[in-house]
């Protein structure tokens, strides 16, 4: 690979607390050209150390962490380094905590049972800026958004004229 392109590659740090998990997700990646592993984590710990020496693009973090809380890590992650994208990749069900983690300052939920196309998808998107959550899960936020906005006009929250 010619410097020109690494220079565009996107450096992920996984962490996940099953070695096997971390060894497919390298295997995945590294067939792609816009992607670099620029390090592992198995604990909360060997996360927030990994992310201030590596500085990596985007973090791929599992919520469960043998005994420790990704949330924890995600609310750490959120205050010590803001620039760093954040790609949810759990076992749990999205519809139980995508929404709190995307409130939460997550970029992106995925559930492990995805597809690997749909995780590279979603791994590009939160990478470019973008947020990402699966299609039923969009669905629920802007149905979520469509009656706040309703209970909002019946408020009177509408009422405002052209020039105001």
């Amino acid at each position: 690979m010619s410097s020109h392109q690494s220079a565009r590659c996107v450096r992920v740090l996984v962490v996940d607390d099953h070695p096997l998990m971390r060894e497919g997700l390298n295997q995945l990646l590294s067939g792609e050209l816009d992607f670099e592993i620029c390090g592992e984590a198995d604990s909360a710990a060997t996360a927030l150390t990994a992310v201030q020496r590596l500085q990596p693009d985007v973090v791929v973090l599992d919520l469960t962490l043998g005994s420790d809380d990704g949330l924890a890590v995600l609310r750490t992650l959120r205050e010590q380094f803001p620039a760093v994208r954040v790609l949810v990749l759990s076992m749990h069900d999205e519809m139980l905590y995508a929404e709190r983690l995307l409130a939460m300052g997550a970029h992106g939920y995925v559930m492990k049972q995805e597809s690997p196309e749909v995780f590279l998808a979603a791994l590009r998107k939160v990478s470019s800026g973008e947020h990402f959550v699966t299609a039923a899960v969009g669905s629920r936020l802007f149905g979520k958004l469509a009656r706040l906005r309703e209970q909002g006009a019946a408020q009177g929250g509408d009422r405002l004229t052209g020039r105001e």
